[in-house]
C-alpha cells in the first residue's frame, strides 16, 4: 500500500480500537502493521523514542498501560512459500500472546 493508503487507513484502525474493551497485546503483521501501530501511538500523542525496529518476535512493552506489540512476518504467500515464515513460526507468536495476556 501507498503512505497516503496507510495513514487513511488508520482513522478506521483507530476506530476499531477505540471499541475493543482490555487490548493488551497487538500482533502486527508485517512490517507495514508494525509501522501503522506506532504511527497511530505517535497520533495519540504516545511516540516511542527510540523508536523500535520491527522484526519477527520482537516484543516491545510501550509502557503506560499501551499493549504489548508483537512483530510477525507477515503471512503472504512470498514469506510461506519461501519459509521465511512457517506455521511453527506463526504458532510461537500467538503462544507468546496469549502469555503475556495470562501474565498480565
Amino acid at each position: 500500500p501507498l503512505p497516503e493508503e496507510i495513514t487513511r487507513c488508520l482513522d478506521h484502525l483507530d476506530a476499531e480500537i477505540e471499541q475493543l474493551m482490555r487490548v493488551r497485546v497487538v500482533v502486527a503483521l508485517g512490517k507495514i502493521g508494525f509501522d501503522a501501530w506506532l504511527q497511530l501511538l505517535r497520533r495519540r500523542g504516545r511516540a516511542l523514542s527510540p523508536r523500535p525496529q520491527f522484526g519477527h518476535g520482537i516484543s516491545v512493552q510501550p509502557g503506560d498501560g499501551l499493549p504489548v506489540i508483537l512483530g510477525c512476518y507477515h503471512p503472504s504467500r512470498q514469506n510461506t512459500n519461501t519459509g521465511k515464515l512457517t506455521a511453527r513460526m506463526m504458532e510461537s507468536i500467538f503462544r507468546k500472546a496469549k502469555r503475556l495476556i495470562d501474565s498480565a
